[in-house]
């Protein structure tokens, strides 16, 4: 089972949701799978937009796989 943790962040002027977790080939295919993920150089994560209906899809998105989230 892998640990996710998801912070608030602003990027690009924008308020987003960034996805850390410890490396792992599947994990970030799985992440990249989901619509709208983007990778920050700058903040060395993937995000994606900070919408309420964002974070429920995402959930769902992990819920697939049944990893935490911290």
């Amino acid at each position: 089972m892998y640990t996710l943790t998801l912070d608030r962040i602003t990027h690009r002027n924008t308020s987003q949701i960034s996805v850390g977790f410890e490396y792992n080939a599947s994990v970030k295919d799985h992440i990249k799978a989901f619509k709208g993920v983007r990778w920050s150089q700058t903040h060395r994560c993937f995000y994606f937009e900070d919408t309420r209906d964002n974070l429920h899809h995402f959930f769902k998105h992990i819920q697939k796989k049944s990893w935490y989230l911290n």
